[in-house]
């Protein structure tokens, strides 16, 4: 390597040196090379000046290969720590998503219950409970009263009824996404009914009224088994 060091730079010396003796004996163009050095062309004169400018060339063109190897592995390493950079926002916005979704079924869900909550459910009068005549528990089908029937409410009805076919002993029950799907269809119906208030008459109101209490009381239940559910 120190070789062919030496002879580069002695051919680079001695070209330098002809070029500077032959200036008016030749023609010549320049142009820069990538990384600044001028490259001139002259046409040569004499064989030997022929043959150090061929040294020459041969020394300005290694100088070239090594500057330009050297920008690519820049733009190599570069590329690398992008890509590496990309990768851990991947990773970063996978978890971040995670943690959005688990706070928003969170809020959906809401407080859990706790034990004194469970015992106001359970002291609750057995007249808010819906009679067999309003919900079949084996099937899940819900008889709507006459005034819950309008048009206005099928798709609250319709979210409501495919929330209480949806469950089961294991997703069911208070704490659940279940129940809290329940009761917030349940309430928006409520809304639409006491928003109604006047148009409706307060009979229907109260008759309304008591049927979505007596399914929210059944939403914040466990599903029972299908052999145990018409015991109830």
């Amino acid at each position: 390597m120190k070789i062919t060091t030496t002879i580069i730079a002695a051919a680079i010396t001695i070209a330098s040196f002809a070029t500077a003796t032959n200036t008016a004996l030749a023609q010549y163009a320049i142009r820069n090379t990538n990384n600044g050095t001028p490259v001139i062309y002259r046409h040569a004169s004499t064989y030997e000046e022929g043959v150090f400018r061929g040294w020459a060339d041969l020394a300005r063109g290694v100088g070239d290969y090594n500057y330009n190897t050297s920008l690519a592995l820049i733009n190599q390493q570069h590329a690398l720590s992008l890509s590496y950079d990309n990768e851990v926002k991947k990773v970063e916005t996978y978890f971040h998503k995670r943690q959005l979704n688990k706070e928003y079924r969170a809020a959906e869900r809401g407080p859990r219950k706790t034990p004194e909550d469970m015992a106001r459910y359970m002291a609750k009068p057995a007249a808010m409970q819906l009679s067999a005549q309003q919900m079949d528990r084996v099937t899940k089908k819900i008889y709507w009263p006459a005034i819950l029937q309008a048009d206005a409410f099928q798709a609250e009805r319709r979210a409501i009824e495919t929330s209480f076919a949806s469950r089961t002993a294991v997703n069911s029950g208070p704490g659940s996404m279940n129940e809290a799907q329940l009761h917030q269809a349940i309430e928006q119906l409520r809304s639409l009914i006491k928003a109604q208030t006047r148009t409706i008459g307060a009979n229907n109101y109260i008759t309304a009224k008591r049927f979505l209490d007596g399914l929210s009381l059944e939403a914040s239940r466990f599903d029972a088994p299908q052999g145990l559910a018409s015991l109830r």
